[in-house]
């Protein structure tokens, strides 16, 4: 599984991989999904947005921002995940 060390109150930058270069536009639809981070205390969840593949393209990237809850406590994990593509 991929990891990202982000700060408090900062944003970490995931990279969504075709195993191929697309042939033609691609769009996937992605999630984040909390693990031991709280969604909307510790990250901003992402429902269902898209990114698109142009062809010849096979990674893209977004962003996810985490939130300074002020609290002191060890690393905390979510995940982005993709759903489907179109």
């Amino acid at each position: 599984p991929l990891a990202l060390d982000v700060n408090e109150g900062g944003a970490g930058a995931v990279e969504i991989t075709l195993s191929r270069p697309a042939e033609q536009p691609i769009t996937v639809t992605y999630t984040t999904t909390a693990q031991t981070a709280t969604a909307y205390t510790d990250f901003t969840p992402l429902h269902y947005p898209t990114v698109t593949f142009a062809p010849g393209t096979t990674t893209r990237t977004v962003i996810v921002e985490s939130i300074d809850d002020e609290a002191v406590e060890g690393n905390e994990t979510f995940a982005v995940e993709a759903l489907y593509t179109t």
